[in-house]
Formats: structure tokens, sequence, C-alpha cells
């Protein structure tokens, strides 16, 4: 079954996209929980459309989207109960992008025991652990589809509704957090990259697209991992909005991610954002096609 490659790499802890503002600006972040209904005796949580969680909320995501290939859509849930440990801050950035470097942490004494781990004050703080009740409502006009947890904390499978613009309602633990209807981006047209340098030395990359048909509210996002090999939180992320038709990747937010064999750059997102922080912490939605780039090598 399709896997959405973006919750994988958030719920193994490498916390991917917790700001939208890579320069580390949360004008557009979430941090208080006032977009609150009480409906039917039930208090839901909506998400704000166009707003991202932060490292320090974060405690899942809602992926709903597909490759850029014309497969079909697919949804996929992950949730912790609590925020994940901050490994990273904010470094460097420009315009576009940010990047994030690993704090190693502090020193705890006594070392930490149990389900704890030592964060980077030198406090011994709980690791996350999937939540025990989760669910997903999708609803396209008049039909719903209902998707529920097939592991602890986690959920995915094929959307069967039609067209590509759904309102969802997720439950877990005893919450209720609302999407308005909100549609899937299309899948970017006449995609391009150039990369610069080598792969052990990349120079900088640039990526260009035609103007989508529906820009409003979608944006272009890549997160640019250190190489795996070397088991660190460290990234580059950047966002621009979809009818800025491009941007580009510098040097210096490069050549530290592209270490032992090399830079990994994994793909492009054309994405709707939304969020809605929670007594249990920021639920982040991503509407979303997943794009890998042909490239264009110039040395």
């Amino acid at each position: 079954m399709f896997r959405l490659i973006p919750i994988l790499l958030a719920l193994i802890l490498v916390v991917p996209a917790c700001d939208d503002d890579p320069k580390g600006n949360n004008s557009n972040n979430v941090n208080n929980s006032n977009n609150v209904n009480n409906v039917n005796n039930e208090i839901e949580y909506q998400a704000i459309p166009g707003v991202r969680c932060t490292q320090d909320n974060l405690v899942g995501f809602v992926n709903v989207g597909s490759y850029d290939g014309g497969y079909s859509i697919e949804a996929s849930v992950g949730i912790k109960d609590k925020p994940v440990i901050a490994r990273a801050e904010l470094s460097y950035s420009d315009a576009v992008c940010g990047y994030w470097e690993e704090v190693p942490p502090g020193f705890c004494e006594p070392a930490c025991t149990g389900e704890t781990s030592c964060d980077v004050t030198g406090t011994c703080v709980p690791w996350p652990a999937p939540v025990e009740t989760l669910a997903l409502e999708l609803r396209a006009g008049e039909q719903t589809q209902t998707f529920e947890p097939q592991h602890a904390g986690q959920l995915e499978g094929t959307v069967i509704l039609p067209g590509r613009s759904f309102a969802a309602k997720l439950t877990f633990e005893g919450l209720v957090v609302s999407l308005a209807e909100t549609a899937v981006p299309e899948a970017l047209t006449e995609l391009s990259g150039v990369w610069h340098g080598g792969q052990g030395n990349p120079e900088g990359l640039d990526f260009a697209w035609a103007l989508p048909a529906d820009p409003a509210g979608a944006s272009v996002y890549a997160l640019i991992p250190i190489n795996h090999h070397a088991a660190s939180f460290t990234r580059t992320e950047c966002v621009v909005d979809a009818d800025a038709l491009g941007f580009s990747v510098a040097e210096e937010l490069l050549t530290p991610l592209a270490v032992i064999t090399g830079l990994e750059f994994r793909g492009l997102e054309h994405v709707r954002f939304a969020a809605a922080v929670t007594p249990r912490g920021c639920i982040e939605f991503r509407w979303h096609v997943w794009h890998t780039v042909n490239w264009t090598y110039q040395k």
C-alpha cells in the first residue's frame, strides 16, 4: 500500500517541517487554541488554513495526497501523546530556507531512566508515545469515509471519495479536530531542477514550475535532511508560495548536509497547510502532492 513519505519522516522523530517561516518568525504558526467551537456538547478544535505547528508543540500530522504520477489519493495519520523532544535549532536562514542544526542533549545527573530522555536543558522528559484511540473521517459533499487505526497512533488507507476536496474530522484521546473542506493541490507542471556541483559538494539547487491553476493558499515545500548515515536531526527546510514559480537553495544550506555519501534530496511537496492547537499539542494537516525532480546537473 502507498505510504506518504513526509509523515513517515516525521514520525520517526526527525521532526521535519515544524515552522512555517524558516527564519523562525512564528507569525504564521499556531501557538494558541482560539479556534474552538462547541458542537453537540463536544469541544471541537478547528484547524486554521495556511499555518503550521511549531517545533515545540507538534504532536502529529494528518496527510491526504498522492504522488505526482497520477496515483490514488491516500490518507495517513500519526499522533503522539505529547510533543516530541526538540533536538534542533535554527542556525541560519535566508528569505526562503532555514538550516536547522542538531543540538546535543544536555547533561542529566542522575542519568535518565525508563521512558525518559535528557533534553537540551539537562532535564529528563518523557518520550512521546502513540495515542491509544484514533479515527479520521473525510467528507466530500454528502459522502463520508472513516479510517480506523491499524496500529496505535497511526492509520492509513486509500481515499475512495470523489474529487480532490475534502473536509476532515480527527478524533483522538477524547478530542475532536476539524478541517474545513480543502482541495488537494494539482500536480505541478513544467517542474524542473538544476543541481549545481556534485553529490558530495553541492553548490546550489534551483527549482522552477509553471503557475498552478489554483495557487491560492498553496505552497511548495522541501525538506532536505542530512545524509541518513549521520543519524542526525540536522536539516534544511524551504517553503514558498506556489505562485512564486521557483526558488533556490544556497550552498551554505546544503554543504553541511552532504556528509559521508553525499546530499540526499527526496522531493518537493505542492501543499496546503493547516493546523490546530489542542490541550494535547498541535495537529498539522497537509493536503499535498509529492514530486520527484528530474535534475539537470551543472558543475
